[in-house]
């Protein structure tokens, strides 16, 4: 299990690790802290987390822009502020619990319980979070058409044809995407949801047709499964 605190203040970070190991122990991969907001936002993008405990005010920067990420990703979120006024809207984005500060033991044991119920049953992300020309989008799910292989990276098309470079491999994204989502191909994964047909092609290829696109490669091992799979749905 990695964990990420976000905080800015010393000793509650301190106090949370201390705590952390407590509970999770030797369940605990990688426990890591940071109190900039740009460090946290990197961390997120290039480490699988499983779990945020983040501060909503790191030096008067606005820990909302991490929320921002709480959808777009496998990872849950526990807010540990002191601004409960802000419980609401935390809760909007998707947060797994809210710890007011000053917080106790047991509250805070609380929320560790809930995420371990909540984790116990995988929950799939509604949104994946991609950078396009600096800026950071979130691309909802079911608008995905398909993904293609790309390097170490995944292209994400979407169904009205533009694309999206993700930093994580198809074999990541499929890890935390719905279940509807199948891989075709090696270099191939498909929305379910969109196909329109299967093809079989001369030579024995095959071929998948979907809603917005034609010809999405189809590898004779994996026929079998999405064939199943389609037929079900």
């Amino acid at each position: 299990m990695n964990i990420l605190i976000i905080e800015d203040e010393v000793l509650i970070a301190q106090g949370l690790m201390r705590s952390l190991k407590d509970y999770f122990s030797l369940r605990i991969k990688h426990l890591d802290h940071c109190d900039q907001l740009d460090d946290a936002i990197e961390k997120i993008q290039t480490q699988d987390i499983d779990l945020v405990l983040l501060d909503l005010n790191l030096f008067g920067q606005d820990g909302f822009d991490i929320l921002q990420l709480t959808n777009a990703s496998s990872f849950h979120t526990i807010v540990v502020s002191a601004h409960a006024d802000l419980a609401i809207r935390a809760f909007e984005f998707g947060v797994l619990d809210f710890v007011a500060k000053p917080f106790t033991q047991e509250r805070l044991t609380k929320a560790l319980q809930r995420f371990d119920n909540k984790s116990s049953h995988h929950a799939f992300t509604k949104s994946l979070a991609v950078k396009k020309l600096g800026q950071l989008q979130l691309l909802a799910i079911q608008d995905i058409n398909y993904i293609q292989a790309d390097g170490h990276y995944s292209l994400i098309w979407m169904i009205d044809g533009s694309s999206y470079l993700h930093d994580k491999s198809i074999e990541r994204l499929l890890s935390i995407l719905p279940g509807y989502f199948l891989r075709a191909h090696r270099s191939f994964a498909v929305n379910l949801q969109h196909v329109k047909q299967i093809n079989i092609e001369t030579g024995g290829k095959y071929s998948i047709d979907t809603e917005y696109s034609i010809s999405i490669p189809l590898s004779r091992s994996y026929y079998p499964s999405v064939k199943k799979a389609w037929n079900i749905e």
